[in-house]
């Protein structure tokens, strides 16, 4: 390997949010290698942007157009990419590298190319998928809900939830952690009650359950349902235009509320 670079760094905008082009990352690495672009042999992506249908190539002259920029390789255009199944390519950049001659490799990721996490074995011959889950049981767009529910944000940042996991306090879940293992009890729970006084943590009051606090907090409970099914549904749409034909995404464009 040469060089790498993401796009991101060049822009200092996570994922190049909104754009498809990798032209200036690749412009950075045909420098380092002191080649032009005519000169490579083969160009791969890591999606097939005709999903659902198979595909090993791309002659979107538009599409191409959109990733490498013509204006920064001599308008140069590549007649065709190679297309690389999303997570083989998750797979390969792992297992290649990593220097092991065999090895269980597990992709989990929100979705690419319908597939929300794929099992494969790695060996001297190659990858092998064993196992693939589709995107509608995402583990990545679970993440990212709660991610959202807690103020976070969209796929863009809520890896934000991981980095402030480390600061965490996981004393005030050590109660249900014994009431799991040991079961209900009052010398239990009076333990537990006089542990969170002493703490500091038993500020709360407790709840009404007619009138007004009843009623609203019924209405929380309603909102938090519809939210949920909210966005859901979004992240459903918006994994579908990620690897959608062009057309599609093309049209979507034109949406009032967007994705």
């Amino acid at each position: 390997m040469v060089a790498f670079a993401e796009e991101e760094r060049f822009y200092r905008r996570k994922h190049h949010k909104d754009s498809r082009s990798c032209a200036v990352a690749a412009a950075y690495c045909l420098s380092e290698a002191g080649i032009t672009l005519a000169d490579v042999d083969e160009i791969a992506i890591a999606s097939n942007p005709a999903w659902p249908t198979p595909s090993n190539i791309c002659t979107d002259a538009e599409l191409i157009a959109e990733l490498l920029a013509p204006a920064l390789f001599g308008h140069h255009r590549p007649r065709q990419v190679t297309v690389v199944e999303h997570h083989l390519a998750h797979a390969a950049s792992a297992f290649h590298p990593s220097g092991f001659d065999e090895a269980a490799v597990l992709v989990v990721d929100g979705s690419g190319d319908g597939v929300s996490a794929t099992l494969a074995h790695g060996t001297a011959d190659g990858l092998k998928v064993l196992r693939q889950f589709p995107f509608s049981q995402s583990l990545g767009w679970f993440y990212e809900t709660v991610a959202e529910h807690l103020g976070l944000g969209n796929w863009t940042s809520s890896g934000k939830l991981m980095g402030l996991a480390g600061y965490g306090n996981p004393d005030r879940y050590t109660h249900r952690k014994t009431r799991r293992m040991k079961g209900k009890s009052d010398p239990i729970d009076a333990y537990a009650a006089a542990t969170a006084v002493l703490a500091g943590r038993a500020t709360g009051t407790p709840k009404s359950r007619d009138g007004v606090v009843e009623a609203v907090r019924v209405l929380r409970i309603a909102r938090r349902s519809a939210v949920k099914a909210r966005t859901q549904a979004m992240n459903q749409i918006r994994g579908l235009l990620v690897s959608a034909p062009r057309c599609c995404v093309s049209r979507s464009r034109a949406w009032t509320v967007p994705c």
